[in-house]
């Protein structure tokens, strides 16, 4: 790898929608509003932690999307997905995930059941190894 080469950026979730010819490159992540690079932000602003995690994916992967072939009428986007470790979740990435589940509204909210609890999980290991 030469050192001029673009970070390659490796999406956790590849979701395609056959019938649009589209499919979107998802990276998950959780970030904690009480770090000291959010702290301040986020006693301001509730989710500010999550929109700004949001800009750093958005930056790291524009080199590597816009680099990425496409096939003739398809297209390709990424999205970010980012939730606080205390259970915000960014809007953007919420506002997609309701449209994927927009005709299945029983499965979209056990998927954010599911999402709350592993949250929980991981938040109350957090703070149990803070001790």
């Amino acid at each position: 790898v030469s050192e001029t080469a673009p970070p390659r950026c490796i999406a956790d979730l590849l979701v395609s929608d056959a019938a649009a010819r589209r499919s979107t490159y998802v990276d998950l992540a959780v970030t904690c509003p009480v770090a000291s690079a959010h702290l301040t932000a986020a006693a301001r602003r509730r989710g500010a932690a999550a929109s700004a995690f949001r800009r750093v994916k958005e930056r790291r992967y524009a080199e590597s999307m816009a680099s990425l072939p496409c096939a003739e009428g398809r297209s390709h986007r990424f999205q970010p997905f980012i939730v606080e470790s205390f259970s915000h979740v960014e809007k953007s990435g919420l506002e997609w995930l309701r449209k994927c589940f927009a005709e299945h509204p029983v499965e979209y909210l056990e998927l954010l059941r599911r999402l709350s609890v592993s949250l929980w999980r991981y938040s109350s290991s957090m703070l149990a190894q803070a001790r």
